[in-house]
C-alpha cells in the first residue's frame, strides 16, 4: 500500500507547532485527531480526558450543564495553550442529515471556542486546526 506522505508532513508539522508551545503554559487538549497520541505519532503531549469530539457532542445533545459549564470555564480562563480541533462552522444549515447535531454542536461549542481562540494553523487536508487562546 502506499505510503500518504502528506501524512507524514502533517503529523511532522503537528509536533513541530506542539514543541514550540513547550514553554508555555498550559495544555494541549486534542478534540480530533487523538489516536495520534494513542499510537505515539505525538510525544510529550499526555492526553487530556473530557472533552474528545464524543464527550463534547453528547454535552451539546444533551445540553448538559455540568459538562458544558466546565469547558467554558476551561475556555474562558485559557486553560490550553493549544487546541487540535475539527473545523469550526460559522454557518449551520437547518436541513438535511445531522441538522440538529450541527446546530447544536455550532451552538454550544464552536461559538465558545471561537470566542476565546483564534486558528493558528489549518489541515484542509485532514480536516483539523490548531487553535490558539486569543491574547
Amino acid at each position: 500500500r502506499p505510503v500518504d506522505e502528506s501524512a507524514y508532513a502533517t503529523v511532522a508539522a503537528l509536533q513541530q507547532v506542539i514543541d514550540e508551545s513547550a514553554a508555555q503554559e498550559g495544555e494541549v487538549l486534542f478534540i480530533t485527531q487523538r489516536q495520534l497520541l494513542t499510537f505515539g505519532l505525538i510525544q510529550n503531549v499526555p492526553m487530556v480526558g473530557g472533552y474528545d469530539n464524543v464527550d463534547l457532542m453528547e454535552f451539546a445533545i444533551m445540553g448538559y450543564p455540568p459538562g458544558l459549564e466546565s469547558f467554558y470555564s476551561d475556555l474562558e480562563h485559557q486553560r490550553f495553550k493549544l487546541i487540535i480541533a475539527p473545523y469550526q462552522s460559522r454557518v449551520v444549515s437547518l436541513e438535511g442529515s445531522f441538522a440538529e447535531e450541527s446546530y447544536s454542536w455550532y451552538v454550544y461549542i464552536s461559538k465558545p471556542l471561537m470566542k476565546y481562540y483564534r486558528v493558528k494553523a489549518e489541515f484542509k487536508d485532514f480536516d483539523f486546526l490548531i487553535l490558539e487562546p486569543i491574547p
